[in-house]
């Protein structure tokens, strides 16, 4: 570990329980929050359109890769979970968790509320990003904000939340980010990126 800010970043940060709400879905490690919030035009307010909980399965405290996963969307405005997607398995859905059968599907977001009020404050420190992709930490001292994410990431952990479209039509900037790294983007599956389901 002393070599490693040698050769790239280094950060250090103490062990963080899992909340006591959500011990049941991952009982070791905390549960991520990867929040999307966007904006009408540039420098306006942005809101949050969609949310999913990443839970890891019993036994393990970090991800070594995005297959062990089970990804759960989050109702936007009532915080409540939808079925949860296995990342090796993703035309499956579970309404109870896979490794324990803990309840998934219509379970609260703890704090939800206040997880939405902090991802709208933080992304007016980036006023000119269309999307950003907040990644929530649910432990004891929740919510803790881990990072941002430039956009909504145009690869299969980060695209089902346009499976039902979006409740309203997304801004102007918004639709043309998208586009714009839809047409670069190599692998173009429309069944699976659904926009048009976006408008």
């Amino acid at each position: 570990m002393l070599s490693a800010p040698r050769r790239d970043s280094l950060l250090v940060q103490e062990y963080l329980n899992p909340l006591p709400a959500t011990l049941d879905l991952s009982p070791d490690a905390p549960a991520v929050l990867r929040v999307f919030a966007a904006r009408s035009g540039l420098g306006e307010r942005a809101s949050v359109v969609s949310a999913m909980l990443k839970i890891l399965p019993p036994g393990m405290d970090a991800p070594q890769g995005i297959n062990e996963l089970l990804l759960a969307p989050v109702h936007v405005e009532t915080g409540a979970l939808e079925d949860g997607i296995p990342m090796s398995r993703p035309a499956e859905r579970w309404a109870r968790s896979p490794w324990n059968d803990t309840p998934v599907r219509g379970r609260p977001v703890p704090e939800w509320l206040r997880i939405r009020n902090v991802v709208v404050a933080a992304s007016s420190v980036l006023p000119g990003v269309p999307a950003i992709g907040w990644d929530i930490l649910l432990s004891e001292n929740s919510p803790l904000i881990l990072e941002a994410n430039k956009g909504i990431s145009l690869f299969r952990a980060s695209l089902w939340h346009f499976e039902n479209g979006f409740r309203r039509r997304l801004s102007r900037s918004l639709r043309k980010w998208c586009s714009d790294r839809y047409n670069k983007c190599r692998w173009k599956k429309p069944s699976i990126l659904r926009l048009s389901g976006a408008r």
